[in-house]
């Protein structure tokens, strides 16, 4: 029960000051009293017991209330617009329709399974906070901060988070169907087990937010950021309009829980998205491969840079698996990105083509006799002013003079190799022969000849897997 000399103290705010001001080592007891629609916002009730106090109506606008004791204290529809709750216990405390506009409830303060149904927390600060099992059904948090607020459990269906920084928040269990989280900050956010049906996510960023087994069935996803994002849902997929849908290539998920992002793959199918749809068969195949490679993927200890922790996550128990997943990574991930990069496959030929040059021009240099031109019989030369066919085949020695020539060369082999392709209805090789001056095939013994051969079949590789990339849907 409230002390009656501390109620009569409070009837008088100044002299209530002065009294807190002098005597502060003094803990006001109000507990339990009746003080509905009263006006003690100007009252110094830092540290103050107001447990199950009744406050209905209120006007706390500004009050200072740092470290109070709220907890069960009802407070529907009290004014509390601008007031200093930094650290307040407000467990169980009611707050239905109450007006927390800019209110400070930062430095952990607790609203453990507080009713807070319809009010107005438009840019309050809740850093933090323990919202655990609280209902804020309908409440207003446009714009609130909610960084590392613990809000597992609690009810926000239909409530209002335009622009609210819940990143790193903690909502597994948490009810949000129907509400506004457009623009909303939630990278790092636990969405595990949520509901989150019908949520408005349009530009919400979700990067590295997780979202195992939430229900995202008829979620507007459109301008969504989903980098780095565990995407694992339990349900049907979401709205299907999601335009401008960005970073899918980089999400993650566990082993057998790929349903989620099938799904979506399958909606950006139909909605004709083919970059999205490509990111999404990128984060499919990537999955794949690196649960062949791990034997615990994803975890946050699978960290690039961390050698050690690399090394320990690997499946030796299984290396077949673990070769197949290397295998899939070589050939798929690191030329085509699975599709979703097609055009890296030509940038690695031209790598290819320029290292390769780089080779035989020292071969070139060394004038070490591994490259020669070949002179086919019956073929045309000028002799004297005259045309003449040279009945006989001959071979030439590569060797240039001068820095130019040998790299000249060195450049011209490069780029018939890797375009001996072979194929009667696709010889570029030959092509590229016939723009030459005169009538000559360069080949190569020794070394040379097997780096030539190496190289023509890492060129064929690399320009299928980008026909076949950019015209059509290999992993699709």
């Amino acid at each position: 029960m409230a002390d009656e000399d501390h109620l009569k103290r409070l009837n008088e705010i100044e002299t209530w000051n002065q009294w807190r001001e002098s005597d502060g080592d003094v803990v006001p007891d109000l507990s339990e009293a009746d003080l509905s629609k009263t006006l003690i916002g100007r009252a110094d009730l830092n540290n103050a017991d107001l447990t199950g106090a009744n406050l209905s109506g209120a006007n706390l606008v500004g009050a200072r209330l740092a470290k109070a004791k709220l907890d069960s204290a009802n407070l529907k529809e009290a004014w509390l617009d601008e007031a200093d709750l930094r650290g307040a216990k407000l467990s169980g405390a009611n707050l239905s329709k109450a007006d927390l506009f800019r209110t400070d409830l930062r430095e952990k303060a607790e609203l453990f399974g507080a009713n807070l149904s319809g009010a107005n927390l438009a840019e309050a600060k809740l850093l933090e906070a323990d919202l655990s099992a609280a209902n804020l059904r309908e409440a207003n948090l446009s714009r609130t901060k909610l960084h590392k607020a613990y809000l597992s459990g609690a009810t926000l269906s239909e409530a209002k988070l335009y622009q609210t920084d819940l990143s790193e928040a903690d909502l597994s269990n948490a009810d949000l169907s129907g509400a506004d989280l457009s623009d909303a900050d939630l990278s790092g956010a636990d969405l595990t087990n949520a509901n989150l049906s019908g949520v408005n996510f349009r530009g919400a960023k979700l990067c590295r937010a997780k979202l195992i087994k939430a229900q995202v069935e008829n979620a507007s996803m459109a301008f969504v950021n989903l980098e780095n994002a565990f995407y694992a849902p339990a349900s049907p997929p979401p709205n299907s309009y999601l335009e401008g849908i960005s970073n899918l290539e980089t999400i993650t998920f566990v082993e057998g829980q790929s349903s989620g992002i099938v799904l979506l793959r399958k909606l950006l199918q139909e909605a004709g998205l083919r970059t999205e749809e490509r990111q999404a068969t990128c984060a499919i195949e990537r999955n794949m491969t690196k649960h062949l490679i791990f034997a615990s993927y994803p975890k946050p200890e699978n960290q690039a840079g961390d050698f050690h922790r690399f090394f320990q996550a690997l499946r030796w128990r299984e290396p077949l698996k673990m070769a197949h997943g290397f295998f899939r990574w070589l050939f798929f991930d690191s030329t085509v990105a699975y599709g979703l990069r097609p055009n890296r496959a030509i940038k690695l030929l031209i790598i290819s083509f320029i290292v390769f040059a780089v080779i035989y021009s020292f071969f070139l240099a060394l004038d070490m006799g591994l490259i020669y031109r070949f002179l086919p019989e019956k073929r045309i030369v000028m002799a004297s002013g005259q045309l003449v066919v040279e009945q006989n085949a001959g071979v030439e020695q590569v060797n240039p003079s001068g820095f130019f020539g040998i790299i000249g060369r060195s450049l011209q082999f490069s780029l018939v190799s890797t375009f001996n392709i072979g194929l009667n209805w696709l010889d570029i090789g030959n092509w590229i022969a016939r723009m030459q001056f005169s009538e000559y095939n360069m080949r190569a013994i020794d070394w040379a000849r097997m780096l030539s051969g190496v190289q023509s079949l890492i060129s064929i590789y690399l320009l299928a897997i980008w026909a076949l990339s950019y015209f059509g849907r290999p992993f699709g």
